[in-house]
């Protein structure tokens, strides 16, 4: 009897743990919406697909929408962001991790607190990226065109290659792509934020507010401008 007992009660624990991950399918997408408390992980597949392990959080509390070419992921109550302990400061709250299966991107947006993954390269020919209000991302991306908004306090990093790189970085946000190796690059920083870049060919950076921007290369072509106790560097 007692055998039988600790059956049932593993047979229950096993159908409980698997009953907080779900597949779900999906219409194809090109950009990806990312709201809230979430771990994403990227993988290039050949069909669209969301896997959420949803760690104890109610399944009913998030909306994962798929529309035309948009996916949407975020909660239906947004209290989680605590915007008194401090500007853009996320709440200890668990992650709730998902994976995206994606067949093409082409522009991707993370927002309070989420965390944004790929454990492979992202090739695409141009992409757009944003993170804002504590986000993070870090990606591997083969781009010919990559385009970046980071602000208020979000953490960027990025790896691989790219032709022409565009950042634009305020509001205490952390930005390395120093290992992003790009030929043409141009970039603002400004507000306290920190930006770091690769360029081959030519930089156009500038900075003002107290913000920094350090470079790696040797570009032939420099245009750099600095105001309000901003900083432009070269690092070896």
């Amino acid at each position: 009897m007692r055998i039988s007992f600790s059956l049932l009660l593993s047979a229950l624990f096993y159908l409980s743990a698997n009953a907080q991950i779900e597949n779900i399918k999906i219409n194809d997408f090109q950009v990806i919406y990312v709201f809230g408390p979430f771990r994403v992980d990227l993988i290039k597949a050949d069909a669209p697909g969301v896997k959420i392990d949803y760690h104890g959080i109610d399944k009913e509390a998030i909306i994962v929408k798929s529309k035309g070419s948009d996916l949407t992921i975020r909660f239906k109550n947004r209290d989680f962001v605590d915007f008194e302990d401090g500007p853009w400061k996320r709440n200890r709250v668990r992650f709730t991790n998902v994976t995206i299966y994606y067949t093409q991107l082409e522009a991707i947006e993370a927002r309070a607190g989420a965390l944004i993954e790929s454990t492979e390269t992202i090739n695409a020919k141009k992409i757009f990226l944003v993170s804002k209000m504590g986000s993070q991302m870090k990606l591997s991306i083969n781009a010919q065109n990559l385009e970046l908004e980071s602000s208020m306090g979000s953490e960027v990093d990025l790896r691989g290659t790219t032709d022409r790189l565009t950042v634009r970085s305020k509001m205490g946000s952390e930005v390395n792509a120093s290992t992003l190796k790009s030929q043409h690059v141009m970039v603002s920083s400004s507000m306290g934020s920190e930006v770091s870049v690769f360029a081959e060919e030519d930089l156009d950076a500038s900075a003002d507010f107290g913000a920094t921007i350090t470079y790696r290369g040797n570009p032939s072509t420099r245009h750099t401008s600095k105001f309000l106790g901003a900083e432009v560097n070269r690092k070896n």
